[in-house]
């Protein structure tokens, strides 16, 4: 979750998120295997291995502005738990945080998955707002069991 933030943070601060994601560890994939993961965004695909975790793919992605990292191994309930605290203590005066989603979406080739997204709005005109998720799935078999995502939104009309 540290990783996440102090990677993902600055990429809507406008700060060098591949240099802190190199500090982190990790490295850039192939262009041919990062464009299955990109799909039509623009950006990059990293991995890292951790030790809790196992394989970690961060994709960074400049449309639209965007940071999601991808957990192989996690335990879901214990990650989610840190998410909504996380999610949760960034609330300050001049920022609304509201719990936009909770609830089942279809995961590719894993079923569904539980997914809570929080709406982060400065409420300032032209300003984007932010949207800040996390998606669980305990199945062991998936690929992928926890994706944080952290990126802007069309702002509210």
């Amino acid at each position: 979750m540290g990783s996440f933030m102090q990677i993902c943070a600055r990429v809507l601060t406008g700060g060098d998120s591949s240099a802190a994601a190199r500090e982190a560890g990790f490295t850039a994939l192939p262009a041919e295997r990062s464009a299955a993961l990109l799909g039509a965004a623009r950006g990059q695909v990293m991995a890292a291995q951790g030790r809790s975790t196992g394989a970690l793919v961060l994709i960074l992605t400049s449309r639209p502005l965007a940071c999601s990292m991808r957990l192989q191994r996690m335990d879901v309930e214990t990650a989610e738990a840190l998410f909504v605290r996380l999610a949760e203590g960034v609330r300050r005066p001049g920022l609304t945080v509201t719990r936009a989603f909770d609830g089942q979406v279809p995961v590719p080739g894993a079923g569904v998955a539980r997914q809570i997204t929080y709406r982060l709005s400065s409420g300032a005109e032209g300003r984007p707002d932010f949207a800040l998720a996390f998606t669980g799935d305990a199945d062991p078999a998936a690929g992928t069991q926890g994706v944080l995502t952290f990126g802007t939104t069309a702002p509210r009309r």
